[in-house]
């Protein structure tokens, strides 16, 4: 039997960056989904990071750096879809997954966005 990490495809593309994955051994394989990353964003970003991603585009679409940053305002985001401080806390981890899933698309690396809800 066949693992995930044992086959490959001539059109796998990278789940963070949509970019074509041409060497597989030099990729990320991730041990929970069926998704990989390419051998650039295996140097740019932890593991960790990796695995968040893979779900977060698996799960929501996207892919990493989709939308401008320039134009981005995560204050203004946060008043856009109505950050209260008054939230249970099932609303609160819904709402930090939305946030950092469109922060993914804005090109914010988790990194980013873990020191700015510090």
């Amino acid at each position: 039997m066949k693992t995930f990490t044992q086959t490959f495809e001539p059109n796998l593309k990278c789940g963070i960056c949509g970019n074509k994955i041409t060497d597989r051994k030099s990729s990320y394989h991730s041990k929970f989904i069926p998704c990989s990353a390419c051998e650039r964003c295996r140097s740019t970003f932890s593991e960790k990071d990796i695995e968040i991603m893979l779900n977060m585009f698996l799960a929501y679409g996207g892919y990493f750096g989709q939308l401008s940053e320039k134009d981005f305002s995560l204050e203004e985001y946060m008043e856009k879809i109505g950050i209260e401080e008054n939230l249970n806390s099932e609303e609160t981890e819904e709402l930090k997954v939305l946030i950092l899933h469109t922060l993914l698309l804005h090109g914010i690396t988790p990194e980013q966005y873990f020191h700015l809800i510090k």
